[in-house]
This record gives structure tokens, sequence and C-alpha cells, in this order.
């Protein structure tokens, strides 16, 4: 399949980290030199703040502020955040202990033991934790409809109030006895 347009410097370096099989020697010197720096800028940005990493960056490759942060951007759009990966990767790894915990707890039939497990497991995943997606339904301004019924309607309904009760089935048997009769209109034949 061909590629519409030029290929982007971007994608010709994605593509070439995709290839197992790929050597270098495929890359232009400029290329090699760009993925050296996006490897460099990967690894700061693991183990410094961005500013940081972006002053270690300019002095390390005589480049601009402003190269030297899309670096740190293109490196971790490539490669991923390691803030992020790291901090999912020790939550797995915090749960699969709890779930063993919980075995060895589970077999020595040891119930305080698995209860702790439990709220661990709890904590650890963030489900004992306000989740900022859910609606604060308190916020939410419950829609008003206004209905015009004929007074006979509202009589009664005023009645159910004040009684505490409100039959509905009431309400369906008498809408017989106030419903007007209805005249039935025959379509027009265009013929």
């Amino acid at each position: 399949m061909k590629a519409l347009g030029k290929v982007s410097q971007y994608d010709k370096l994605l593509a070439y980290m995709k290839d197992r099989d790929a050597d270098n020697s495929s890359l232009s010197d400029h290329d090699r030199h760009i993925l050296d720096r996006w490897l460099k800028a990967h690894s700061l940005c693991g183990t410094h703040t961005l500013p940081d990493a972006v002053a270690i960056l300019m002095k390390l490759y005589n480049i601009s502020r402003p190269t030297a942060y899309r670096d740190c951007a293109d490196a971790t759009s490539m490669m991923g955040d390691i803030t992020k990966s790291t901090k999912e990767g020790y939550r797995h790894i915090s749960i699969e202990w709890i779930k063993e915990a919980k075995a060895i707890a589970t077999a020595e039939r040891d119930a305080k033991e698995i209860k702790s497990c439990g709220l661990a497991l709890a904590k650890v995943a963030g489900v004992n934790t306000v989740d900022p997606d859910i609606i604060d339904w308190s916020l939410v301004e419950p829609n008003t409809y206004q209905f015009g019924l004929p007074k006979e309607y509202m009589d009664m309904f005023a009645k159910m109030v004040d009684s505490g009760v409100v039959e509905l089935a009431d309400i369906v048997n008498r809408m017989g006895d106030l419903a007007e009769d209805a005249t039935i209109v025959e379509d027009e034949d265009d013929g």
C-alpha cells in the first residue's frame, strides 16, 4: 500500500522502532541523530522534570528550547509516558501481591487477613474513592413540566395529595367519566 503524501519524520522513526528486523542503516544520518535525541529525551523525561529535561537536551545537543520541548513531546508520544506506565505497573504488581496474600489467607482460613486483603485491593484499585466522572446529582436541576388539566382533575389530584395517598387506579378509572366524546373524521379520497 502506498502512503499518500510525504512521510513525516515521526512516521518514519515510528516505523523503524516498530520493526524488529530493521537496522539503523535504513535511516539517514539526520534521522539517526533525531532518534538519538528522542531516546535521550524519553530517558530524561522519566528521571527529571520537563523543564530540567529540556535544559539538559539544549546543552547536550545545542538545540533551541522549542526544539527540545518538541523532542520531549515526540518522544513521549512515540514511547509513552514513563510516569503513567510506572504507576500502572506498580498498581498491577500491588494487586497481584494482594491476590497472592489473599490466597494464602484463604488457605490458612484467616478471615481477618482476607478482609484486610479486600480492603487493600479496594484501596489500590481505587474503587473506594469518588470517581470524578460520576455525575453529582445534587447539582442537577430537575425538569419541571407544567400540565394544563381540567378543574375536575386538579380537584381530584389536590384531594389525593391532601389525603397523602395518590391512587393511580382512581385516576385511570375516572378518566372515562371526564373524557369528551371524539368525532371520527373520514379521510377524503383524493381519487
